[in-house]
């Protein structure tokens, strides 16, 4: 304390604060503590309305979680109730396809057993050519011996039009 006392000059030492000065100092003082005060009752009322937002915040997250939930089971039920209705229809794709699969196989029989008839009637044609006959007879010939080979092999098979030369399927 005596470097301190050194330092200042004793008059000032020793001079109470005057009463202005105290005044000021109070009026400062008390200026401090209204702006505390006030700050406290800012701080008071936003915690309040922050705690309110928050229960209104998570009050609305209940809110979308039930509605979340409730719109979840229903799609779950939807889902449930168009399962026999899938099972159904995959049920009747596999009859389609086993039913397209067998026409088509009856087709390529069909097709199989006019591609060898149309090769007879061509060897027909060149034996008969061969030896000098009419062509036309020739083919009116392979025609009907053709159509007896039909009527006797495969009655499902396609028909020959008698005189036309055409044969339907």
């Amino acid at each position: 304390m005596d470097a301190k006392a050194a330092s200042v000059p004793p008059t000032e030492a020793m001079e109470p604060y005057s009463v202005t000065d105290v005044s000021r100092e109070e009026e400062k003082f008390l200026q401090i503590q209204q702006q505390l005060a006030f700050l406290e009752e800012q701080n008071t009322a936003a915690l309040k309305a922050m705690k309110l937002g928050m229960g209104r915040a998570s009050s609305q997250h209940e809110v979308f979680a039930t509605e979340l939930s409730l719109e979840a089971g229903r799609l779950e039920q939807s889902i449930r109730d168009l399962d026999p209705v899938v099972a159904l229809i995959q049920g009747d794709l596999a009859t389609l396809r086993k039913e397209v699969n067998a026409k088509i196989a009856n087709l390529h029989e069909t097709t199989q057993v006019f591609a060898d008839r149309l090769i007879l009637l061509e060897v027909d044609i060149s034996a008969l050519a061969g030896r000098g006959t009419d062509c036309s007879m020739c083919v009116e010939q392979s025609q009907q011996q053709h159509t007896k080979l039909r009527t006797l092999a495969a009655p499902e098979s396609p028909t020959t039009e008698e005189g036309t030369g055409t044969i339907e399927i």
